[in-house]
């Protein structure tokens, strides 16, 4: 009996000694998956406003955060890009930003001092932004992504070199047909499972500015799209100064493009709220997001997305 005491007494010691160790490894295991790495999620728009796809947005990425490892700082406080504080994202997610995004609008009674001071100072910004991609920050741009710094005197050329275009029109809201073109890319794999289509009801845009090096993963089938233009590649000087418009031969959905060191990833679909609540359109974006950091993507879980009705279809 004292022999058997003993042994149970041992037993127990070397059982509480693996639990702790157990414990420990686990919390440090967790500790280690919830640092894998940092995600900006900004959403900030001078013109038009996707509240919309912006208020399911920001919870859709946290959420796939908490799930997937990575943090979330979403914000709309263009103090948030200076060289250093980007430093500490792997990826930046442009959610429908519009115009230009990385200036606040002087208030009415600004001094001439006031607005010299932030024109200079959204300057920076756009330059800590470019050297984030050029140096190998990642950027996933979401839908009105490319509705950015095109117009009149907020033009920024640069910008369409990093996201690869420039919104230029969209027909009605309208179900139409994607064709897959780059089966093997890891945005649209569970896509290729079923087929080599993808039918959705969107707001689908056309394009300017394009450029000619994207990689192109998605086009949308403009046979099945009322109201559609042709979208269009950037201007062409000839030699005699004539300018002339090269027109696209496909109509682009998603692609991705390097810049500098850096991967970007931009899809036109989003302009409703409830595309988050898809399966379909939730794994193609988030393997995006993973894409632009090298790494393979996991696996949306439909029970994870937001309870969202989808748009009334016209």
């Amino acid at each position: 009996m004292w022999l058997r005491a003993v042994s149970d007494k041992n037993a127990m010691k070397l059982f509480k000694t693996f639990f702790s160790l157990a414990v420990l490894a686990g919390a440090t295991a967790l500790a280690s998956a919830a640092e894998d790495f940092n995600v900006l999620v900004f959403s900030k728009t001078n013109g038009f406003r996707h509240k919309d796809a912006i208020e399911v947005g920001v919870p859709f990425f946290k959420k796939q955060g908490e799930l997937h490892n990575f943090k979330v700082d979403a914000t709309e406080d263009v103090s948030a890009f200076t060289e250093d504080n980007l430093k500490k994202y792997s990826a930046i997610v442009l959610l429908c930003t519009t115009g230009d995004f990385l200036t606040n609008k002087p208030a009415k009674n600004a001094s001439p001092e006031e607005k010299q001071k932030e024109k200079a100072d959204s300057l920076l910004r756009r330059e800590a932004f470019r050297k984030y991609v050029e140096n190998g920050g990642g950027i996933v741009g979401l839908h009105a992504a490319t509705d950015g710094f095109w117009q009149g005197s907020a033009a920024w050329p640069e910008f369409q070199k990093i996201i690869g275009g420039a919104f230029q029109h969209h027909p009605q809201h309208q179900t139409s047909t994607i064709n897959i073109v780059d089966k093997a890319h890891p945005t649209v794999k569970h896509l290729v499972a079923k087929g080599d289509t993808w039918i959705a009801f969107d707001e689908w845009y056309n394009f300017q500015l394009l450029q000619k090096d994207n990689h192109v993963i998605l086009t949308v089938d403009d046979s099945t799209c009322k109201g559609a233009k042709v979208s269009l590649y950037a201007p062409v000087i000839k030699e005699d100064g004539e300018k002339f418009v090269e027109k696209a031969t496909i109509h682009p959905f998603a692609w991705t493009r390097s810049y500098g060191k850096g991967k970007v990833f931009y899809t036109s679909r989003g302009h409703f709220g409830s595309a988050f609540g898809e399966p379909d359109y939730a794994q193609h974006v988030i393997a995006g997001l993973f894409w632009t950091l090298g790494k393979p993507a996991p696996e949306v879980n439909p029970e994870s997305l937001p309870k969202v009705k989808p748009p009334k279809k016209k």
